[in-house]
């Protein structure tokens, strides 16, 4: 995981563990026993930093969701509200794309279902209606329709690239999704 949000070693080792374990298991089976174990620190240094498991994982959420909130609000003040689409896909796949280890576990099988519902639910002011993404005036479907198409289709987009395509760099990604922003699901699947 990135460290530069990240006050101590120590906890960044913790989070780097905890990480680690969802080759083995669901990330809410960690015990602090393992964890500590695992990283040869004493269960009352985990203690300063952690209530319990559910609060070290809140806090890895925390920081990478206020990291990809600070990265879309940065984007929108340098367009002043104009939008530049593809450089807000571009910051947020960055972003993600530092901490790739910590999306894969915490989005993955194992990770934390609740941690994408939270994610998607910050990202709605900036790309949904309110944000940089616009519903069409000549479109029937209810905004709030469309928000949650838009949203989850960046988000399944993103999900796909972490679990599935390591390689492919995130300007890549990025581009994708500004394609699948303007083509029609039938022009996506090649259809004629």
């Amino acid at each position: 995981m990135d460290n530069s949000s990240i006050d101590s070693n120590t906890k960044l080792k913790i989070f780097n563990a905890l990480i680690s374990f969802v080759d083995e298991k669901a990330i809410y089976d960690v015990t602090v026993a393992e964890l500590t174990r695992k990283i040869g620190i004493n269960r009352g240094t985990f203690y300063l930093y952690f209530s319990d498991i559910s609060d070290a994982i809140l806090q890895i959420e925390t920081i990478l969701t206020n990291k990809i909130v600070k990265v879309l609000e940065t984007t929108n003040a340098l367009h002043s509200g104009n939008g530049l689409e593809l450089d807000m896909y571009k910051a947020i796949t960055q972003s993600i794309s530092k901490n790739r280890d910590a999306y894969m576990a915490l989005l993955g099988v194992n990770g934390d279902q609740r941690f994408a519902n939270h994610l998607k639910q910050r990202l709605v002011p900036f790309i949904g209606s309110n944000g940089v993404i616009k519903t069409s005036k000549n479109s029937n479907i209810p905004v709030n329709f469309a928000e949650d198409f838009i949203i989850n289709s960046i988000f399944n987009v993103v999900l796909f690239w972490i679990t599935n395509n390591s390689e492919v760099p995130y300007e890549k990604v990025a581009d994708i999704i500004y394609e699948t922003r303007r083509l029609t699901p039938l022009e996506i699947a090649g259809a004629d």
